[in-house]
């Protein structure tokens, strides 16, 4: 039987992530003889945000899927999560510099690469939870 992210969208991984200090937290590394596609991620608080902001992607800046090359186009502030158990749901359709009728252009990810977040400015509690969704194909 195959394998649920090769057939359909599922969660790639959980992840417990810090918004009290800055730094990268790897999300998810892409199986051999696969390519990624990331579709969403969840963010759910575990404590008040602050001013906390973050990108996801891979190497260097850490922000070609959710960032300055990614959607968005910047860092993603998550000041509006005011208490543990809020979340957001990131997504391409959130790109609010996109207009009506144009398309987020993202990258696949390749086996063998790993999807990191990346806090950029924090000032959140450290108990934080990411859930990274998309499918894998064949590479």
């Amino acid at each position: 039987m195959a394998d649920l992210k090769e057939i359909a969208e599922a969660l790639l991984s959980t992840t417990t992530v810090s918004f009290a200090a800055t730094g990268q937290t790897i999300l998810y590394t892409v199986p051999t003889g696969k390519t990624c596609i990331v579709t969403k991620a969840i963010v759910v608080a575990g404590a008040d945000a602050v001013e906390s902001d973050i990108t996801i992607g891979v190497t260097g800046t850490w922000d070609n899927w959710l960032g300055a090359n990614g959607i968005g186009g910047a860092d993603l502030a998550l000041d509006e999560l005011d208490a543990a158990g809020e979340y957001t749901i990131i997504t391409p359709v959130t790109d609010t510099a996109t207009t009506v009728g144009s398309v987020s252009v993202l990258t696949r990810y390749t086996a063998g690469e790993v999807i990191k977040v990346d806090v950029t400015v924090a000032g959140g509690g450290a108990t934080n939870t990411i859930h990274l969704f998309g499918f894998l194909i064949d590479a």
